[in-house]
């Protein structure tokens, strides 16, 4: 007798150890609640994106060969020239897929020269339309703008 309540025992512990470990695998963890996708589309339950158009400027003395945005502190980049490389003093409407409960992107450019920069914790409000890229000092900075 009691060995089955010993089995019974394991059994429970055993049941209750897989129901956590399944409800712990279900939790949104930091950012994964703001998972971006590659292709800007929803990668998890309850993110509502918005396709938000952009005018990327490039005033800096180098093209562009890549931008990518994520949510801060996420590793889950977004390119978003689409391959395709932005040259000095040229514009582009892309888009960037956002996500209305994150409040902080982190967006990365990468130029010709081969260097890049991660602009972090950035604030992307929903009334901006253009993205500047320039260098000031040596060092390549971004702006915002309405309009």
């Amino acid at each position: 007798m009691q060995y089955r309540q010993t089995g019974k025992k394991r059994n429970t512990i055993v049941f209750f150890t897989v129901l956590a470990a399944l409800v712990w695998l279900c939790l949104p963890f930091g950012n994964a609640e703001a998972a971006v996708c590659q292709d800007g589309k929803k990668c998890c339950l309850g993110c509502e994106w918005k396709q938000q158009p952009m005018d990327v400027l490039n005033n800096s003395p180098y093209p562009i060969t890549a931008l990518f945005i994520c949510p801060a502190n996420s590793e889950n980049w977004q390119e978003v020239l689409g391959g395709t490389e932005l040259r000095s003093g040229e514009q582009r409407k892309v888009i960037f897929a956002l996500n209305d409960n994150v409040y902080k992107w982190d967006i990365k450019v990468v130029d010709a020269s081969g260097n890049f920069t991660v602009f972090q914790n950035q604030r992307i409000k929903h009334d901006f339309t253009s993205i500047d890229y320039y260098y000031k000092d040596g060092t390549g900075q971004i702006k915002f703008a309405v309009g």
